[in-house]
């Protein structure tokens, strides 16, 4: 069951998630704390102090990073090699050249490092806020006719192309919590234990 808590700054919400970790684990189980990454230290000192050394460590205190890697851990990992930076930028520009023929607008700028630039960040932005290529066509189609429609599908064609490269040798790291996702009910790792 879900359940929310909400509340203004410094009016108890992490307070009372801890309290109910405390709760979980006095009750014998195994509770699992989601934190950003920036919280992920004082997150497990809040438990430490709160529920004490022995029941701190049926704790499980996991960044999003962290959570990919258990998820990875138990259902096998992830096999390929991990982008670079550096990769996605010759990917981004290989994208653009290989969608050159399909585009409407931005066939012209398809040499220019700026643009390729450009639509890196715009598909990292994109990946960032699950939006996938097959959306941004879907808005393309729905606007219609005009610039704004042949720049959207332009930036979708360009996207695809950058999501194929990337299938054919790479694993994303932006693509880890899509794929921890897809990996989440399988395996189980959570199964009867209270996430927070």
């Amino acid at each position: 069951m879900l359940q929310y808590i909400l509340g203004r700054a410094a009016s108890g919400k992490s307070f009372e998630i801890i309290k109910r970790i405390k709760k979980a684990t006095d009750s014998g189980k195994r509770p699992v704390l989601i934190v950003p990454e920036q919280f992920s230290f004082e997150s497990a000192r809040a438990v430490l102090e709160t529920v004490g050394d022995e029941a701190a460590q049926w704790v499980s205190v996991l960044s999003f990073t962290r959570l990919c890697d258990e998820i990875e851990r138990i259902s096998g990992g992830m096999a390929g090699r991990i982008m670079t930076d550096a990769d996605r930028s010759i990917i981004s520009g290989r994208a653009v050249r290989r969608a050159c023929d399909r585009l409407r607008i931005f066939k012209r700028y398809s040499r220019s490092v700026g643009f390729n630039s450009a639509m890196l960040d715009m598909i990292n932005e994109f990946k960032l806020n699950a939006v996938t290529p097959e959306d941004v066509m879907n808005v393309s189609n729905a606007v219609g006719t005009g610039a704004f429609a042949d720049k959207l599908h332009d930036i979708a064609v360009v996207y695809a192309s950058f999501e194929e490269l990337i299938a054919e040798r790479f694993l994303d790291p932006s693509s880890r919590l899509d794929i921890a996702c897809e990996r989440l009910e399988s395996c189980r790792c959570f199964f009867e234990r209270p996430v927070f």
